[in-house]
């Protein structure tokens, strides 16, 4: 990752530090041959903290492997706060292998985290980021070599700053429907609408149910 990628990456994760919200947990893992973090455990979201977080950052080169399992199960297989929605979220610009059994983590631990991935170059592992993204119920975004200014990674932290309605599912209150999709409805961020597509099986009328989670409570919403 030296030169572009790096610099891009910790341009984007700086933001997200700086953007935390104030009641937010967080840490920062690296890995390349080896992996290593800035906090043995998610820390409170305090100027201390995010300082020695930002020191960590600055310091990381590009170099080595890429080893992304290690980093992988000790930022998802830990038990999640119940009181919070843990988002992870993976940088790299490399071609990283063993696809599937870094999928298969990912979606043993989607019902207490939200996966979002950052590619960055020419390089990176589409069909890995994506598939995180989609089995982690996050969002996945590229960035390429020649996107020097700083929207991407503006964009990349608004994505995942505010979680609005999480563990979304709709009653379709015996209305016929077929053809939906997404099949697996992901959360609703404040930085974009969430859109499900589908078909009536016959014409007419009822009232659907749109349930989630708004922090952590229940929500319902009857929609004609």
């Amino acid at each position: 990752m030296q030169g572009f990628p790096i610099e891009k990456a910790k341009e984007t994760m700086q933001l997200c530090i700086e953007g935390l919200n104030e009641e937010d947990t967080f840490n920062l893992f690296a890995f390349s041959s080896s992996m290593s973090r800035a906090f043995d455990a998610p820390v409170p979201n305090t100027p201390a903290n995010r300082r020695r977080a930002l020191a960590v950052l600055d310091g990381l080169a590009g170099g080595g492997g890429t080893e992304m399992m290690p980093a992988i199960q000790s930022a998802l297989e830990p038990a999640a706060d119940p009181k919070r929605l843990r988002i992870v979220c993976f940088m790299t610009d490399g071609q990283i292998g063993n696809d599937m059994e870094i999928l298969d983590v990912v979606r043993k631990t989607r019902d207490r985290s939200r996966v979002f991935s950052f590619g960055i170059g020419s390089a990176p592992n589409r069909f890995l980021l994506e598939g995180m993204a989609r089995e982690g119920r996050g969002d996945c975004q590229f960035v390429s070599l020649n996107a020097r200014e700083k929207d991407a990674a503006n964009k990349f932290r608004e994505r995942i700053r505010n979680p609005v309605l999480t563990d979304v599912s709709i009653d379709w209150g015996g209305l016929e429907v077929a053809d939906v999709y997404p099949r697996e409805i992901p959360d609703v961020f404040a930085a974009g609408p969430v859109v499900l597509k589908g078909r009536y099986k016959k014409p007419g009328k009822g009232e659907i149910t749109l349930k989630g989670k708004v922090g952590g409570s229940p929500y319902e919403r009857k929609i004609p």
